[in-house]
């Protein structure tokens, strides 16, 4: 790549879809003992107030994150997927595919 030209490598592309998406399963796994103790710290305080909002706001923290692991799983396999498709293109489509998102990247960029 030089100036801004883009140039995309579909190998290492996929490559990096496919770790974006093995991550992404793993930090799920490894989310929920994370909120584990919420409900046992409900249960140990009760008679206070705290115990159910802790609860709620765990849950809904725990929900936000699950979310976020989501969407970065399904852009990994979007990732991986464009990658075969690119993979896929003979020699001139790909040039013309790299011109386009050279063109889209300029274009994103402020006027000089």
């Amino acid at each position: 790549m030089s100036g801004d030209e883009v140039d995309i490598e579909p190998g290492r592309v996929g490559s990096s879809g496919t770790v974006i998406h093995t991550e992404a399963g793993t930090a799920r796994t490894a989310l929920n003992p994370l909120f584990d103790s919420a409900q046992p710290a409900a249960d140990g305080n009760k008679g206070f107030a705290t115990g159910t909002v802790l609860i709620k706001y765990a849950t809904s923290l725990r929900d936000e994150i699950e979310d976020t692991i989501t969407n970065l799983e399904t852009a990994g396999e979007r990732i991986v997927s464009a990658a075969q498709i690119m993979h896929g293109m003979d020699a001139d489509n790909t040039t013309g595919f790299n011109r386009i998102v050279t063109a889209l990247n300029g274009l994103s960029k402020p006027p000089q």
